[in-house]
């Protein structure tokens, strides 16, 4: 099926209501689709997308029994879910940490419709060079381009819980 094919069906299907779907990755693992988010649509489009960042994770640690992987940004879940289905032998350990409230729902849901709750780990925080909060900015059409910067909390009035993620910094852990 061509690429333009792909995109008119996943938009038929937004059009009529769906709001995920179900394929088969490049891999040949069962993905989850978030319908209307760009992102999660993307691997569905192109089926050979972020392949090379799977496989060399999975190359990385496949010798490992119970490896532990941190996915950080992990928006929808894809490649935390490829990985948990490529490693399911090793034991992985997947933490997917993923700040914006609306894409973590979606990661949740992708972990669960595909029963990979023993494999990954979802932790809605952001990671950055100090603990405390940070104000989200990103487009609810293109989830991917989210980023976030460190406030002080003492001077924020949280109009808006959505766009404000509690902060971690792993290296004090």
């Amino acid at each position: 099926m061509s690429t333009t094919l792909r995109i008119k069906y996943l938009n038929a299907l937004t059009w009529l209501g769906r709001k995920s779907l179900i394929s088969t990755s490049a891999l040949g693992y069962p993905n989850r689709i978030s319908l209307g988010d760009n992102f999660s649509e993307n691997p569905f489009y192109k089926p050979s997308i972020n392949m090379g960042e799977i496989l060399a994770t999975a190359a990385w640690v496949v010798d490992k029994q119970k490896p532990v992987i941190f996915d950080i940004g992990a928006h929808c879940g894809f490649i935390a879910s490829q990985l948990a289905q490529l490693l399911r032998k090793n034991s992985s350990s997947i933490y997917s940490f993923e700040p914006v409230a609306p894409t973590f729902s979606d990661s949740i849901q992708t972990i669960d419709v595909l029963k990979l709750q023993g494999f990954i780990h979802p932790v809605p925080v952001a990671l950055s060079n100090g603990d405390g909060f940070v104000k989200l900015n990103y487009s609810k059409n293109m989830d991917c381009y989210s980023h976030h910067h460190t406030i002080a909390i003492d001077h924020v009035r949280i109009y808006d819980p959505q766009r404000f993620s509690s902060c971690l910094v792993l290296s004090n852990r």
